[in-house]
């Protein structure tokens, strides 16, 4: 596996060049673990005392309900976070589970080893975590005003016009996939699915995964102002 590769995915080190990660390496405390498919990776209350950050593999994020059914969360790939912002406040624990779908590598950085230091390397690293921080608490509030909508085609349509104008573009990826997609629009993966394949049946965009390209802007623009 190519490290310095892997590690570019992260949004932490997308700005280091391969010299600095050897630099940075030298100086905080990290180890590099792999996990088998089907391995727990962290219960409930596991404590986040490290940076977590998935080299390469797939991790998912579930909770158990009473019942015992498991609820996904999200799916993490190479180079997401694993409960970045659960290291900074107690009770400092993941708050749900997390398992490898498939074989995986993770590379742990003990965060009293980041803080501890006075290193232009280290400090470029942590405005690196507190930009990625605030672009989670950014989308949060952005997901807030798909709440409030009962909608699913105004919700669909909504979210397709903000990545139009996000990426300026009428072809984008949204960077979700069904589960992550339903979840952010808070609504059931099996609607959310009827709806889309109904709208992209009806001209309005075609699309393949996370992949969409508009091909009817005005309809779409026309839910957005009739509100379905």
């Amino acid at each position: 596996m190519k490290i310095f590769k892997q590690l570019k995915k992260c949004p932490l080190f997308s700005d280091f060049d391969n010299e600095q990660i050897n630099k940075l390496f030298d100086i905080v405390d990290a180890r590099i673990v792999k996990y088998s498919r089907g391995q727990l990776v962290a219960k409930e209350d596991t404590k986040i005392n490290e940076l977590c950050i998935l080299l390469r593999g797939n991790l998912l994020e579930f909770k158990v309900k009473p019942n015992g059914e498991k609820e996904v969360l999200r799916s993490i790939v190479d180079g997401d976070i694993l409960g970045l912002e659960k290291g900074y406040h107690e009770p400092y624990e993941l708050g749900h589970c997390a398992v490898s779908a498939l074989d995986c590598t993770i590379l742990y950085i003990t965060l009293q080893s980041i803080f501890e230091q006075q290193n232009p390397l280290i400090q470029k690293l942590i405005y690196n975590m507190v930009k990625e921080m605030s672009a989670k608490i950014n989308s949060l509030q952005e997901n807030n005003k798909y709440i409030t909508i009962k909608s699913m085609r105004l919700k669909i349509a909504l979210l397709l016009y903000d990545n139009y104008q996000k990426h300026n573009s009428l072809e984008f990826h949204l960077g979700m996939n069904r589960n992550e997609t339903a979840k952010y629009l808070s609504v059931s993966r099996p609607s959310m699915s009827r709806e889309m394949a109904k709208m992209s049946e009806e001209g309005m965009f075609e699309y393949k995964k996370d992949w969409f390209k508009l091909t009817d802007l005005a309809a779409i623009e026309k839910i957005i102002k009739t509100g379905r």
